[in-house]
Parts: C-alpha cells; structure tokens; sequence
C-alpha cells in the first residue's frame, strides 16, 4: 500500500460528498481531486479483497471504502484492546503448552512454534529469541537430550539464533533415523539368520531312512514296535 501510495486512504480516508448536489458545486479542481481520491481508494480496496480468501472476503463485501474494509477486518482479526487482551492471553496459554510428540518432525515442531511466536509478536508481547530458545528446548522429547544439554550448558542463549538450534536439531534427528534405520537393519538379519540356523537344526535331526535320531528316534522306534 505504502509503495503504491495509498496507505494514507486506509489510515485517514477522504472526503467524500454526502449528496449529489454537493459534489456538483464543487470547482473543477475539487472535482479533479475527488476523481483521482476514489481512484486511488478504489485501488486501494481492490489489493484488500485481493489478499482474502472466500471465507474473510463476505466479511468486507459490503464495505464501500478501503478504510471502511480495513477496520472490519481490524476489529476482526486483532479487535478492541480487551479482545485483543484476551486473545494473547490464549497465544501465551498456547504457547507454553508447546510440546514436540515422539511421532513428530523438528521441522514441524518449529513450524507450528514459530506460527504461536509470529502471532505473539503481532499482538504485542514481544517475544525474544533466548525465550523461545528456552521453550523449544524444555518441549523436546527425551531422546534429544544428548544435544540439548550441550545447548544449554555451553551456548548462550542470548545470542543463539533460532534458525542456528533449528539447524542443530535438525541434524541430530537425521543422525538419529540413520541409526534407528541400521539398527532395523542389523535386528532382520539376525533374525533371518537365527531363521536359517533353525532349519539346518531340523534337517540335521534326520537320520538315514527317513528315521530321527535322539528323542525324537526313541518315540519313533516305540510306535515302530507297537506295530509289529
């Protein structure tokens, strides 16, 4: 809006004539200027419905003006001091309930802090990154330990950068799967070959004639002497 020159029609609006008679005693100058307001206002509000989807749009349908459509959806989506009081408070609720599961991705973790930190930042609490350092770091589960006490005990958190931990546990993770994944490797093969060990034990216990040997060989010779 800035760039196109038209943030001052969201901010302040402009004048426009209550009734025809009026804007029909405007000079000509007066009715160059407001020609060219409605134009840029019209421009203005075009790039806001431009930037909604179907859901938000019906919100400003009606709205006449780009400073019109702006303070519905201002009142919206960060609304009076009290609604937007009660709406952080919900982000910080949020926010400290953040807990990465076992079955979830760094990547994903991070992404959906980031969204709660975003809207934080938006609504005034200005969250720092050594705060959301901490969080992520008390949110992770047990199996990172062996990266996050290095963190904590060695880094300052003050000066660490988000994207910096997202890097480093990152690469843990990735570290960790190819282990996990060696590890499944290693376990099917013993398996496959305690499989195969027990099939020489089978056919080793058979004797020659079809007969088997040890205990096996004695309950086969009683039957043998039951018939006879």
């Amino acid at each position: 809006m800035r760039s196109q020159d038209l943030w001052y029609f969201i901010i302040d609006g402009y004048v426009e004539p209550t009734t025809a008679t009026i804007e029909m005693a405007l000079s000509n100058a007066g009715h160059v200027l407001l020609k060219d307001n409605r134009k840029k206002d019209n421009k203005a509000l075009g790039l806001i419905q431009q930037g909604l989807n179907e859901s938000i749009f019906v919100k400003i349908s009606n709205a006449t003006s780009s400073q019109m459509a702006w303070n519905i959806l201002e009142t919206n989506y960060q609304g009076a001091s009290k609604v937007k009081t009660v709406k952080l408070q919900n982000l910080k609720r949020d926010f400290e309930n953040l807990k990465m599961k076992d079955s979830e991705s760094i990547d994903a973790f991070m992404t959906q802090v980031m969204s709660v930190v975003n809207l934080l930042r938006q609504y005034g609490d200005d969250v720092d990154n050594k705060r959301v350092i901490e969080k992520v770091l008390r949110s992770l589960p047990k199996k990172f330990e062996p990266v996050v006490i290095p963190i904590e005990e060695f880094k300052d958190l003050r000066q660490m950068h988000i994207d910096e931990l997202t890097g480093s546990l990152i690469a843990y993770e990735s570290r960790m799967s190819r282990y996990d994944e060696g590890s499944l490797e290693h376990a099917f093969k013993s398996q496959l070959q305690f499989a195969k060990g027990r099939g020489r034990g089978k056919s080793s216990n058979h004797g020659r004639g079809g007969r088997f040997t040890g205990q096996s060989d004695s309950r086969y010779e009683a039957v043998s002497e039951e018939k006879s």
